[in-house]
């Protein structure tokens, strides 16, 4: 069976989520950068901190802590959101805070470059612009992989 045949069977998009490992590592580390913000806070108002740095730059405890009270809810919340959809016609990206839609007749075919902790496949687009695939994050499967197969190989 040709590609075009099993992808236009297809009926459900096919959603894949994050790993468990990396979606306990996501949520560890947002919850250790959140108490590292709370026992800072506990600390300066027990006064049992130096307060040299805030009478060098008065804001950088304040600046310091919203990034990381901000990092620590993205990270908290991006397991729970992420997700790596693909259809007959398309494949998508979801974020806590983004969402990247690619139609397959956009793709001009896969990508692999090879990298220090081995090979990156990537989405080369017409446009000329590449997406980068987060497979190691993501737990897909068999399909992706036939969906990923069914794209030309512009490595070479």
């Amino acid at each position: 069976m040709d590609a075009d045949t099993y992808w236009g069977r297809l009926q459900d998009p096919l959603i894949y989520r994050i790993r468990v490992g990396f979606r306990i590592a996501f949520q560890l580390f947002g919850v250790v950068l959140i108490t590292a913000v709370v026992v800072y806070w506990v600390g300066t108002a027990a006064g049992s901190w130096s307060e040299s740095l805030v009478g060098v730059i008065p804001w950088a405890p304040v600046t310091v802590s919203l990034v990381l009270t901000a990092v620590s809810i993205y990270l908290l919340r991006y397991p729970s959101d992420a997700q790596l959809t693909i259809t007959a016609d398309a494949i998508e990206w979801r974020g806590p805070a983004t969402l990247q839609t690619v139609a397959r007749d956009e793709v001009a075919g896969m990508l692999v470059v090879p990298g220090p902790r081995g090979d990156r496949r990537y989405l080369a687009l017409n446009s000329g612009d590449r997406r980068v695939l987060e497979e190691e994050v993501f737990a897909t499967d068999h399909r992706f992989e036939k969906w990923m197969a069914s794209l030309p190989d512009l490595s070479g």
